[in-house]
């Protein structure tokens, strides 16, 4: 007997242990498996036994005692370090909840995972933080690529799901899969590339690509050819829908603008698509289109060392930076190439230096500047610094030598220098060396620009017989370490290439975009656009300037942004303001409030200097895209600094109620609040549901002309009217109100504005006639503007509170 309850109360004591232990694991978040997501190794997990101070096992532990005990408890010795007084073991959860409740252990804890960083982050993918920030979700975001078509054979992009359409340049039709060049393959990589490490902004494989080849294998299209694009991305339903997000880069442009180009982005905009362009290449102050359009991001190109490239356009249009000199990414196998250094020492072998050095693209028909070269091989010879012959423009004699040489060209922000006369620079420094019998050359960034540059060089006349490369100075400091030494230059054909634009640059804001949207799919495009605007890194002149717009991209401080301003959506309280709100040219707002049954009318106002800036859109149950109509309620009279949006009549539906506000330029400032107003009962209601033809031939012809008999004998001090029409064409309906007393009353005015092309009219007025008696015919009259009507008065009615 006496047995059978110590075996009960020791039963009882370790099931306690085991409660206690369990509850202990299970509150502390750090032993969840996702501890080891991505890593292929097996949960282990640190027994950490107590080294110091007397023990029930004894003063400190051995070895064989923890590796005894952790054992006797049913965990599998995985490693041991006794001189740590550690055991790493895999076990169950049962069993660790009891080995953290024992005396001698002085806490269990995983093992987590670690692994190699031996691969550096490509420091474009690093500057806007791409490599902080994960693309799962990414599955409902479509990239739209207008480009040179796409290579699906390529290892890094041939994980993506890329689907297209063909389209037609020269009047031929071109597949999206066979590429021209590699100009489109190359925007893709920046954007998608699954390689490893990272150096697409969407690594993941998730994103859905549409690829459209517009260009002809010179490298132009027209621009109905890319409004055409366009329109296959975003108006084809099976890809585009409420459900899925889409970004469109364009990465090209040309000087002048088209009114039919404009007119068309801007209805895609409204449709609810960012669409981003590259800011151009000639350096000059002049604006490039689709770049210049207000509805879409321009983007121009920094350097690894952040400063403005040196054929990057500057005007008051360029709206974000990103990384767009010297980016490595995916081209067609032919195209690409890399190279470097391999140096003699006597001690080690020959050593590779590959880090930041790249051949340098040569073009040898200017007609078609995608279309790339370089001389391949192995070049022997001794590394020797170029010295200037006095009086020539060549070097010393660089017979079986290696030429190095600085970079002459120093970039100046805003100084309009053009792609052609960066490359004459370039190429007088390389015929330097070239003149002087060199066997290779390395062309090396200069002080002022230590970044890694990479010019093309123009060769119509196949001059160069020798392998360039260019060498940058943030990783490669001690070039004079060089000099004198026996050695190589190598240059390979690659599937990649290392190659400059703003065109590049423009490819990583729409990665952005698209990454922000995987991760915020309740957004709106303009929503995401503000965010990035607001959270860039400063670079230039304080704020938004003309070469750098707002600054570089950083993704996660743009998902920081979102989470402080309360998300894609804020919730209004009614009656309470938000205040101190601003936004930038393009960026949107996305406000919420509920409308209970009993409201009469909802009044969404904002308020500020800068209300005429804004467009202002409802919806009912989901977020508004500027294309649909506006619910909003126009014909309100005007109040200094407010712009206000009213829900009335029959669309003042219960529920949750959608506000998008638009900044057409940028806003600063600004306040909005939702005025709920509740129905009151009237004391005296009166209504004509029958319907009435409005009348052809204009106002000045004919009227309708609708009476109503009112016997309420109170005063007319507070008079409300609803007016139902059904019409094609409101914004020429003309309404009046003609009282029993004095002169009519116009309620609504010909509106040609834009505002009120809403499908029909559903208007409530309020009127006030103080001392008046409310006794007689009031009458309701209607005209429209034209010669043809197409329309009725469905019902009107007039209440007095």
């Amino acid at each position: 007997m006496i047995i059978i309850n110590l075996k009960r109360k020791r039963a009882a004591l370790n099931f306690a242990y085991i409660v206690a232990g369990v509850l202990l694991l299970l509150s502390n978040n750090s032993f969840s498996s996702e501890k080891w997501s991505g890593s292929p190794l097996e949960p282990r997990y640190i027994v950490k036994f107590k080294t110091e101070g007397d023990t029930p096992h004894g003063k400190g532990m051995l070895p064989d005692s923890m590796n005894t005990l952790v054992t006797a408890f049913g965990a599998e010795v995985k490693a041991s370090y006794p001189h740590l007084g550690v055991v790493s073991v895999s076990a169950s959860d049962q069993v660790l909840a009891r080995l953290a409740l024992d005396p001698a252990i002085e806490y269990v804890e995983p093992d987590n995972p670690r692994q190699l960083f031996s691969q550096e982050v490509l420091y474009n993918i690093r500057d806007i933080q791409a490599n902080l920030v994960s693309d799962e979700g990414a599955e409902n975001v479509i990239v739209c690529i207008i480009d040179s078509g796409y290579d699906t054979s390529h290892p890094d992009l041939s994980d993506n799901t890329a689907s297209g359409s063909p389209s037609y340049t020269s009047g031929d039709e071109v597949a999206w899969d066979e590429p021209s060049n590699s100009h489109g393959t190359h925007i893709a990589g920046v954007i998608a590339s699954t390689a490893s490490p990272q150096a697409g902004v969407l690594s993941g494989g998730h994103i859905r690509l549409r690829i459209i080849n517009a260009f002809d294998n010179t490298g132009w299209a027209y621009s109905s050819s890319v409004v055409a694009a366009i329109d296959s991305c975003v108006s084809d339903n099976r890809l585009y829908s409420a459900r899925r997000r889409m970004v469109v880069n364009m990465s090209f442009g040309g000087r002048a603008p088209t009114a039919f180009e404009a007119r068309m982005i801007r209805y895609y905009r409204d449709k609810g698509a960012v669409m981003v362009a590259a800011a151009g290449n000639d350096g000059s102050s002049r604006t490039s289109y689709p770049a210049g359009y207000d509805d879409v991001i321009s983007v121009t190109a920094v350097d690894r060392d952040h400063r403005i490239a040196p054929f990057a356009q500057h005007n008051p249009q360029i709206e974000l930076a990103a990384p767009g000199v010297g980016v490595k990414s995916t081209v067609l196998a032919a195209d690409g190439a890399i190279g470097g250094l391999l140096v003699s020492t006597s001690q080690r072998g020959p050593q590779t230096v590959d880090r930041s050095v790249v051949p340098l693209p040569i073009i040898r028909d200017p007609a078609h500047i995608n279309d790339l070269t370089y001389i391949e091989g192995v070049f022997p010879g001794t590394y020797t610094l170029c010295e200037m012959v006095d009086g020539t423009n060549h070097c010393n004699d660089m017979t079986g030598k290696i030429c190095f040489k600085e970079r002459t060209y120093v970039n100046h922000a805003g100084s309009e220098a053009t792609p052609e006369n960066i490359s004459q620079q370039e190429w007088n420094d390389v015929m330097a060396c070239v003149d002087a019998n060199a066997a290779g050359v390395v062309i090396y960034s200069n002080e002022a620009n230590p970044a890694l540059q990479t010019p093309l060089l123009f060769d119509p006349l196949g001059r160069l017989n020798v392998p360039v490369l260019s060498m940058d100075r943030i990783d490669n400091k001690n070039i004079p370490y060089f000099f004198g030494k026996e050695g190589s230059v190598y240059v390979e054909s690659d599937n990649h290439a290392t190659l400059s634009g703003t065109s590049i640059a423009a490819a990583h804001v729409t990665g952005a975009i698209a990454m922000l949207w995987a991760n915020y799919p309740g957004c709106t495009g303009g929503q995401l656009r503000l965010a990035l605007d607001a959270s860039t890194f400063d670079l230039g002149e304080p704020g938004k300037d003309t070469s750098y717009g707002h600054g570089l991209i950083r993704i996660s401080r743009a998902m920081d942004y979102i989470e402080q301003h309360g998300g894609c959506e804020r919730f209004l309280e009614p009656g309470v303001p938000l205040q101190g709100l601003s936004a930038f040219k393009g960026g949107e707002m996305i406000f919420w409030t509920n409308i209970p049954p009993t409201a009469d009318y909802l009044d969404f106002k904002v308020i500020g200097d800068d209300v005429e800036n804004l467009t202002i859109r409802a919806e009912f149950k989901v977020i508004p895209v500027l294309k649909k109509r506006a619910y909003c309620a126009y014909g309100l009279p005007d109040v200094e600094n407010e712009s206000t949006c009213r829900i009335s009549g029959e669309e003042i539906w219960q529920g949750k109620w959608y506000f998008l506000v638009r900044a057409n330029e940028d806003v600063e400032n600004l306040q909005v609040v939702a005025d709920l107003v509740l129905k009151q009962n009237p004391e005296h209601y009166y209504e004509n549901k029958q319907n009435y033809r409005i009348p052809d031939g204009g106002c000045y012809h004919e009227e309708l002309d609708v009476p109503m008999v009112v016997d309420y004998t109170g005063e007319a001090s507070d008079v409300e009217v609803k007016v139902r029409i059904k019409h094609r064409t409101p914004e020429e309906i003309k309404i009046s109100l003609a009282p029993p007393f004095g002169e009519e009353v116009v309620l609504r005015e010909f509106d040609w504005s834009g505002t009120a092309f809403a499908k029909n009219i559903s208007d409530t007025y309020k009127l006030a006639f103080p001392g008046f008696n409310s006794e007689g015919v009031w009458r309701l009259k209607v005209c429209f503007g034209s010669d043809t009507s197409v329309g009725i008065l469905d019902d009107w009615s007039i209440a007095f509170y």
